[in-house]
């Protein structure tokens, strides 16, 4: 007996079942539409019928990797059969169509599910919520790639209505006569389905040359008749309109820079050709440096032109561009902003180069924060430095964070003119800027410079240069400082000094030797403490005890203290009993 034979079974389904799963997947899309409008998309009676709807037309597309549909007034058409009629309000999705002026969609297999919710969402909007946006503009704001449609616009070829479809002939006729136009024009349903959907309007060729041959027919003549004035903006002006409001300046400066740059490469550019598309380039350049927010703009034509071929034109351009009165231009934002974000000028100068660094130098003096005073003066020193008289120049001033930058500047220049100035700088006749070369002047040297700066600005006759010369030499401990301090209490002017200079030399001295210090601070103390003193006497004794605020609370210095608050010179005690307590420090 012969084994039974097995025969393989096929998936190919008959035309009957085809046509029912065309029917119901029609159905289901307009099932869908209608949830729509009552459930969000979240809900879970919407999502149960979306599925079933993108199940039903994937059964479809897995027969035919192409569904191609004709949208008529009076139902949907698949190979000159209606699968779909509009004959009840639950396919009024029909209408929406129509009237909108689709007349083709075409499903291409391989459809997402994402790309069907925006056709249901296109429709459902468009026919419960309004009428502000149109389905046409909704489906080209996605870029469907596996759904196409064929758009006729509607002030060109008017819907029919659905009523008078079946009484009027001719009017279906002339529908069919116009989807062969468009099978002409745009060719049959097997499109690749990369190719991007087109409408149909007036900027059309083809069927501006249509409407154009038809237009002399006298209008009392029967049959349809082509509308003469077309609409000034599409259905997505809109939208076009938003996009160019993305444009600003910068934008539209950078384009035409890039257009001018790519002629300047040209090789077999005419130097006269070349002259003009510089003009051009510098008229632009001019322009960005009259707004503080295009100073990008500037820097990068700048960079730019850096990398065109070297030629004669170029050379004269760059003569013009930085030359010294379009760089003021740009410097002089620093006056209408007082506190500008320093980033577009910063790149500006930096693009320029030295050119830039002289300009760079008198923008300081225009700048409100410290903090930007360094960010400056760091690309002054990466630029070259600039000119030295320029920077002498702003000593001059009373700002004393500027004269910090400028011996800043001065200190790291790499020009050696530099430590010329800085030696002058001591002989200054303004206090302020020999005390700022002091608070500076561990940029100057070493130690030894350091400390002979110290011991010949003491000699200075202003108090507060001599203060910080004081306090200069503290950080420099050596024996020659401590030798310093012992000379100034031994000398007899040291008890008519400022009471601020005489405590900056005790508190200094117990700084740099406080075993040596504090028997020198007991025998001041303890001759204040006499009778028959003068006031001057006095001061050096409480300035002794205040100084002592400084030191270590030892034995010694607790016991000295101690020994001050019983005596009978109250201005004394007190100044001990308020270091003891802690109530005294130094303002």
């Amino acid at each position: 007996m012969k084994p039974r034979e097995h025969k393989r079974r096929t998936t190919s389904v008959t035309p009957v079942r085809w046509g029912q799963n065309i029917h119901r997947a029609l159905h289901l899309f307009a099932k869908t539409v209608r949830l729509r409008r009552i459930y969000q998309p979240n809900n879970k009676a919407y999502i149960r019928v979306m599925e079933e709807f993108c199940h039903a037309f994937g059964l479809v597309l897995t027969q035919s990797p192409i569904v191609d549909l004709r949208i008529q007034a009076e139902g949907i058409f698949y190979q000159d059969e209606c699968v779909l009629r509009a004959n009840n309000d639950d396919h009024r999705m029909i209408e929406v169509l129509y009237q909108d002026g689709i007349r083709r969609l075409v499903f291409h297999r391989g459809v997402a599910l994402w790309e069907l919710e925006v056709l249901i969402s296109a429709t459902s909007t468009r026919l419960f919520e309004g009428e502000d946006e149109d389905t046409i503009t909704y489906l080209w704001q996605h870029q469907l790639k596996h759904i196409q449609y064929v758009v006729v616009e509607t002030q060109i070829v008017s819907s029919v209505p659905s009523e008078a479809s079946a009484n009027s002939g001719s009017k279906v006729s002339i529908e069919r006569a116009i989807d062969g136009v468009l099978q002409e024009i745009y060719g049959g349903s097997e499109a690749d389905p990369g190719t991007p959907s087109i409408a149909l309007d007036s900027s059309d060729l083809s069927a501006w040359d249509i409407a154009q041959r038809l237009s002399p027919v006298d209008e009392m003549a029967p049959g349809f008749h082509p509308q003469h004035q077309y609409p000034l903006a599409p259905s997505y002006g809109s939208n076009l309109l938003h996009e160019l409001e993305q444009e600003n300046d910068i934008s539209m400066g950078l384009r035409a820079t890039h257009t001018i740059f790519e002629a300047l490469h040209s090789s077999d550019l005419a130097p006269r050709s070349r002259r003009v598309l510089y003009d051009a380039l510098l008229t632009i350049y001019d322009t960005s440096l009259t707004d503080f927010d295009q100073l990008s703009l500037a820097a990068h034509i700048i960079q730019e032109s850096h990398l065109c071929p070297d030629t004669a034109e170029r050379a004269q351009w760059f003569l013009e561009a930085l030359a010294e009165t379009r760089l003021r231009q740009a410097t002089q934002h620093l006056t209408i902003h007082p506190a500008p974000e320093l980033i577009p000028l910063i790149t500006y100068y930096r693009s320029c180069g030295t050119a830039a660094a002289d300009v760079a130098i008198s923008a300081l003096s225009m700048l409100n924060k410290p903090q930007d005073h360094r960010i400056l003066s760091d690309l002054i020193l990466e630029l070259g430095g600039g000119s030295l008289s320029r920077i002498e120049q702003l000593l001059n001033g009373g700002n004393i964070f500027l004269i910090r930058e400028i011996l800043y500047l001065l200190t790291y220049h790499p020009n050696v003119e530099a430590r010329q100035i800085l030696e002058r700088i001591e002989y200054h006749p303004s206090a302020e800027v020999r005390i700022a070369l002091l608070e500076n002047s561990r940029l100057v040297g070493d130690i030894n410079t350091g400390v002979e700066l110290g011991i010949r600005l003491f000699e200075a006759p202003e108090p507060s240069v001599r203060i910080a010369a004081v306090q200069h030499l503290a950080r420099r401990p050596c024996r020659r400082v401590i030798y310093l301090f012992e000379k100034c209490l031994q000398a007899p002017e040291f008890d008519s000094l400022a009471s601020a200079l005489k405590l900056a030399v005790l508190t200094s001295y117990i700084y740099v030797s406080p075993s040596r210090a504090i028997p020198a601070l007991d025998a001041l103390i303890h001759r204040g403490c006499r009778l028959f003193i003068t006031k001057q006497i006095e001061d050096s004794a409480i300035q002794a005890i205040r100084s002592l605020h400084a030191s270590k609370h030892t034995a010694q210095v607790n016991t000295l203290l101690t020994r001050a608050t019983h005596t009978r010179n109250r201005r004394i005690k007190a100044a001990a009993v308020a270091v003891l307590d802690g109530s005294w420090s130094p303002a």
